[in-house]
């Protein structure tokens, strides 16, 4: 067969085929596209073996581009006339498979494709065009040719292109090297061949061409280049800003199916509504209010052995020494044995304490779906483990301040006194009054307990009534009672004619003395008959040390406790307070000490500065004169020490006493401590001390909860 023949039945094949493969593509046909670039691809075969078989005399023969009846790929040149051996063998390429290298005289060679299309490019507004079509304008052949499976060619990966015979066929500013322009076309090939190893494919093609060395950056770049050029022949580059301000998809579907179906002209679809920005700062502030001023004032250990409960022994005072036997005894006799002058014996026993380590269970969990939500913001383990121990430092303070073991018991007697005349109540009436320990006061005021309701009540003790007293002619009246050590704060029920089924919570007091101006009134609310102050998972905190008598079993005497009965503080001289001055006292006389912090509610602290300021004497005020304080006056003088006039010529005591308003205590209580021991030979000097079983070091995760989310996506068109 002549070259003329075989061009002219080659062209008619490649048209029958190609337009055979556009139908395919366009009806979603991919396994009948795949057989025709299968077909098309023999015919080729067929080609070659046909012009190896012809004499070199054959002239050279090209064959239309009719991929697309919109490509503007160059046309090849005419066919030389068979007279011309001589200029036909000057012209005409060594006979070489399709499948090697880049042919440059093949239309549908991906080089010839990028070279026609790279001369084609120009920075206007192209045409609207739709899905396919828009590929196949762009690189003159079916589109979806690039994307159909076909298996991998060996031949490919074996034969680097050779150096093009014509100008950069890839859109390149800043090209660093001429193998990169030449393998962009053989690349693109590559790559659009498809299948499971097309990458793999292209990065041994290109490590072929490059005596097997990949460059990754080489290989970026190429990569780069075939997507530029890509763009710039679509006129998606910044010489054509139009495009760009037009661009979007009319549709949903278009997006989630690969922009397959545009709707209509381009046109503007997202606005700041349509996908707003969210400025959200990514981890939790976590505002839960906490103080430990005694967590972080007292000393904290770990105990050196381990065990359930910590148990320590001390001798607390002199109880059988007779100091002055020591001072009038004559020297011991010279008889072995004797028994003259030996002066006082020594007979002080120390006491056990046993109390077992108290739990404060807290516990935060965690859900699987919270934990991946908050990806990118928080970490949820790490945010639920912060708040956990936040409430425990809070728990841990308060029952370091007042927390109770043991109980506290119920006042002594109840007084209610009528004032005036008028008729506020009835006859026989009586008044109930229960004490509460921390434990219940906290309760109370979390509207959780306290408030009496039941039989038996966390924190408050058994109730103690009044004697029936004639209220039918009173226009108020007056309850008090004596304080009960450890109770901070009472309930009052009102008892209509001494009827207990009949009780009425009246109100939670910090004080001793309460004056009624107004019948009570309110649903039944029953005191309660057991006595819940006993704590079994609790210790004795700062109240129950600085009060009672009894501790862990063991008697501690020589305490002083004042019963203010309701009323204020005195006032002992200029800037001193009779009270506090009475336990100062006693404490250096008795237990040779001097304290170093008072304890009380904010109100109560303000109650303290208030007395001292009333004394009387003449205020000390310090005048700055340095230029920071010129032309500024600062107001409010506040005491916050006391001075202890009975430690002033002593040594190594405290001569100030610290005022701490503490949030956890209620109104109407202020405890003095002492924090260090000045005895020599005490083999301890801290008078506070906090034995932390485990310390805060080691910290659990918070809990999971296992609960998977499930949703439904749907991404296909019904």
């Amino acid at each position: 067969m002549s070259t003329k023949d075989l061009a002219k039945d080659l062209a008619g094949s490649v048209r029958e085929f190609t337009e055979k493969m556009r139908a395919q593509i366009a009806t979603g046909d991919v396994q009948g596209a795949n057989s025709s670039l299968d077909q098309l691809s023999a015919v080729a075969d067929v080609a070659d073996a046909e012009k190896v078989a012809e004499p070199a005399s054959a002239p050279a023969t090209s064959v239309p581009a009719t991929a697309s009846s919109t490509s503007k790929a160059t046309p090849p040149p005419p066919p030389a006339s068979e007279e011309s051996p001589k200029e036909e063998e000057k012209e005409s390429p060594p006979a070489a498979p399709v499948s090697k290298g880049a042919d440059m005289n093949d239309p549908l060679d991906p080089a010839v494709i990028l070279k026609a299309a790279a001369s084609s490019v120009t920075p206007v507004e192209p045409a609207p065009l739709n899905g396919d079509a828009a590929i196949s304008a762009l690189f003159g052949q079916p589109a979806a040719v690039g994307s159909l499976s076909k298996s991998v060619d060996p031949g490919i990966m074996a034969t680097p292109p050779p150096p093009p015979t014509s100008p950069m066929l890839v859109y390149s500013p800043k090209a660093d090297s001429s193998y990169v322009d030449e393998m962009a076309p053989a690349l693109y090939k590559a790559l659009t061949r498809g299948g499971n190893y097309a990458l793999d494919e292209a990065v041994a093609l290109f490590k072929s061409g490059n005596s097997g060395r990949y460059d990754f950056r080489m290989f970026d770049m190429t990569l780069h280049k075939v997507y530029r050029t890509l763009l710039d022949a679509g006129g998606f580059n910044e010489g054509n800003e139009t495009m760009f301000h037009k661009m979007a998809i009319t549709s949903r579907e278009a997006g989630e199916l690969g922009a397959r179906d545009f709707v209509g002209a381009l046109q503007k679809g997202v606005i700041s509504t349509t996908a707003p920005g969210y400025y959200l700062h990514q981890m939790v502030k976590i505002m839960l209010p906490v103080l430990t001023p005694l967590l972080n004032r007292f000393a904290t250990q770990k105990p050196r052995t381990g065990g359930k409960q910590a148990e320590w022994r001390a001798n607390l005072g002199f109880a059988n020494l007779d100091e002055t036997q020591g001072m009038t005894a004559p020297e011991a006799g010279v008889t072995v044995g004797s028994t003259t002058g030996i002066g006082q014996n020594i007979n002080e026993n120390p006491v056990l304490f046993q109390t077992p380590y108290s739990r404060h269970p807290v516990n935060d969990a965690v859900t699987v779906e919270a934990q991946y939500a908050m990806l990118g913001y928080d970490d949820a383990f790490q945010y639920a483990m912060v708040r956990a121990l936040t409430a425990y430092m809070r728990i841990a303070e308060m029952a370091t301040l007042w927390n109770n073991k043991q109980t506290i018991g119920a006042p002594a007697s109840v007084t209610v006194t009528a004032v005036g005349s008028g008729s506020i109540a009835n006859t026989n009436d009586k008044i109930a009054i229960t004490a509460l320990t921390g434990i219940g006061w906290r309760m109370q005021a979390l509207a959780t307990g306290g408030q009496g309701g039941a039989s038996s009540v966390a924190g408050e003790s058994l109730a103690t009534l009044s004697s029936a007293t004639d209220l039918s002619s009173a226009a108020s009246f007056t309850v008090s009672w004596p304080i009960v050590k450890g109770a901070v704060a009472y309930n009052m029920y009102y008892v209509p004619a001494g009827v207990p089924g009949a009780a009425i919570y009246k109100g939670t007091y910090t004080r001793n003395l309460v004056s009624i101006t107004a019948k009570p009134t309110g649903a039944v609310n029953l005191y309660p008959t057991i006595d819940g102050t006993p704590n079994t998972y609790g210790y004795e905190g700062v109240v129950p040390w600085s009060e009672l008598t009894t501790i862990y079993g063991n008697a501690l005497t020589k305490k002083t406790v004042t019963d203010q009965a309701g009323t204020a503080l005195t006032l002992a001289g200029p800037n001193r307070i009779k009270e506090i001055d009475t336990i100062l006292a006693n404490l250096l006389t008795d237990w040779q000490l001097a304290p170093s912090l008072i304890i009380g509610s904010p109100n109560m602290i303000r109650h303290v500065n208030n007395m001292i300021q009333s004394g009387g004497a003449a205020q000390p005020y310090v005048v700055h004169l340095g230029t920071a304080e010129q032309g500024s006056i600062v107001g409010g003088l506040w005491a916050g020490a006391y001075t202890n006039n009975y430690s002033l010529g002593l040594q190594n005591v405290p001569k100030l006493i610290d005022l701490m308003a503490h949030p956890y205590l209620a109104d109407g209580t202020l405890l003095i401590a002492t924090e260090t021991i000045p005895y020599p030979m005490a083999r301890e000097a801290r008078g506070w001390l906090i034995e932390q079983q485990i310390p805060l070091t080691y910290w659990p995760l918070a809990s999971l909860t296992a609960a998977w989310p499930f949703m439904l996506n749907q991404f296909s068109k019904n």
